[in-house]
């Protein structure tokens, strides 16, 4: 009979590996389903009211997972919108125009953004408005957010006018809820741990030879 302590530790360590890796592997092989990572903006500083004396607000996020693939990204968010006032020459009388909200994740000039429009609808109560919306405009690629981390901004905005016309009087957005929802699927934790075990067995093996 073999006693060789060494000889059955190593056996027992190649056990343990082939059974990490089989686990590695059903983890791989399983069917992947999709998961909503949210992020509660107003949680973490997001003005609740955005005028023209608003700056613009932003925040640097880390949602501690990593996602293998993204397939959607919303905005998911509710509140109320007032129209801004218009005037131009030759009308004796201002009009109502709509105020604007922007959702931008990234940095110039690789950013995804999403713009809520409103205020005319109900004039001259606030538009009010609780919406799930897909972020679909600009060029950054959503693999950009594989790492879980990124840059949310949140800023008041106003159509551009003809020189013609002039504001006189500004809309506001009050917003009572704002989430950044990435619809992807997030690498399961348990297959990171048990890839550090394999590690940390092979340096043991190694260091035993």
């Amino acid at each position: 009979m073999d006693n060789n302590p060494y000889k059955t530790e190593r056996a027992w360590a190649m056990k343990t590996i082939i059974i990490s890796l089989i686990g590695i592997w059903v983890l791989i092989a399983s069917p992947v389903q999709a998961d909503l990572v949210e992020l509660d903006l107003l949680a973490l500083g997001c003005p609740t009211v955005h005028d023209f004396d608003t700056p613009q607000w932003s925040y640097d996020f880390d949602l501690g997972v990593e996602f293998s693939s993204i397939d959607h990204v919303y905005m998911d968010w509710s509140g109320e919108i007032s129209a801004s006032m218009v005037d131009h020459i030759g009308n004796p009388d201002p009009y109502p125009s709509v105020t604007g909200i922007e959702s931008a994740i990234g940095s110039y000039p690789s950013y995804k953004y999403l713009y809520r429009w409103g205020g005319i609808i109900s004039y001259p109560d606030p538009e009010t408005f609780d919406e799930m919306t897909e972020i679909v405009e600009g060029s950054m690629p959503l693999s950009d957010l594989y790492d879980g981390s990124g840059i949310i901004t949140i800023s008041y905005t106003l159509p551009i006018l003809p020189g013609t016309h002039w504001y006189v009087e500004y809309g506001s957005v009050s917003i009572n809820k704002t989430k950044l929802i990435i619809d992807g699927n997030v690498i399961p934790e348990p297959a990171s741990f048990l890839i550090m075990v394999l590690g940390g067995l092979m340096l043991r093996i190694n260091k035993n030879k």
